[in-house]
């Protein structure tokens, strides 16, 4: 039985047009959106078509962590310098101290956490589109874009011109 009087069901084209479904979303959380039309982040709206040459930049250390490696360094070298004119018990005090320091700040600058940057020309323009700490969600969002573009029927976004940092993501 026809449900929609008037309309024949197997003449009808089976796929709805992208005017007519409406948006559809494939990433929203926290503040990022993807859309097949719109890469939304942060209030900053970019169309998904306009992407091109998009890359993965990986954030620099920590600062903290090498402040601390050069700050232990220096304790260090004073220290040695005190042992060579005898000063053996403070010299050994602090060459113990700077190691357990350099020590500690190694640790804190491996362990420190690298955010991912992802970067595209958009309208000739590089702009880093955005900025994420969890690789995890970084890459359900570029999969999210890739996606869209793929519905979408828009050649892959591929494109790396050199750059010492960075790495092509798709």
């Amino acid at each position: 039985m026809n449900a929609h009087p008037g309309r024949d069901p197997l003449s009808e084209d089976r796929h709805e047009s992208w005017a007519a479904r409406g948006p559809r979303t494939y990433y929203q959380r926290a503040g990022v959106s993807v859309t097949d039309r719109y890469l939304t982040v942060g209030g900053r709206r970019y169309e998904i078509a306009e992407l091109y040459d998009v890359w993965t930049v990986r954030g620099p250390r920590d600062s903290l962590g090498s402040g601390a490696i050069v700050v232990a360094m220096v304790v260090l070298a004073i220290a040695i310098g005190w042992s060579y004119y005898g000063r053996s018990i403070v010299s050994a005090s602090l060459v113990a101290v700077s190691l357990v320091t350099v020590g500690l700040a190694v640790t804190v600058w491996k362990t420190r956490r690298r955010h991912y940057e992802l970067w595209a020309d958009y309208y000739g323009v590089d702009i880093r589109v955005l900025t994420v700490l969890d690789s995890e969600t970084y890459g359900q969002i570029c999969r999210a874009i890739i996606r869209a573009r793929e519905a979408r029927d828009i050649a892959p976004a591929v494109g790396w011109r050199g750059t010492p940092s960075p790495s092509p993501v798709f």
